[in-house]
């Protein structure tokens, strides 16, 4: 295994940890609301967006930006009006 190879794979490690580590705690502060189909679904999702954190991160990212520029234009907009 080449030296980027193991490089690359650390890389994803730890952020897969460190996502997996974000990602839990935001589950087990939402855990008493949820009956128990609901935590073996989030369980699920959880350990599937862990692995597939490469894709999962990016796409999240696009809602949180197009959430923001959303925002921002109804903050311009009802500045505009006023």
């Amino acid at each position: 295994m080449s030296l980027l190879q193991v490089g690359l794979a650390s890389v994803y490690l730890l952020l897969g940890v460190t996502f997996f580590q974000n990602w839990y705690d935001a589950f087990k502060r939402d855990q008493p609301n949820l009956d128990e189909e609901d935590i073996f679904i989030s369980r699920i999702v959880l350990g599937v967006a862990t692995v597939l954190w490469p894709v999962v991160v990016p796409i999240s990212y696009i809602k949180v930006l197009q959430a923001t520029r959303r925002e921002k234009r109804k903050e311009f907009q009802r500045i505009s009006y006023n």
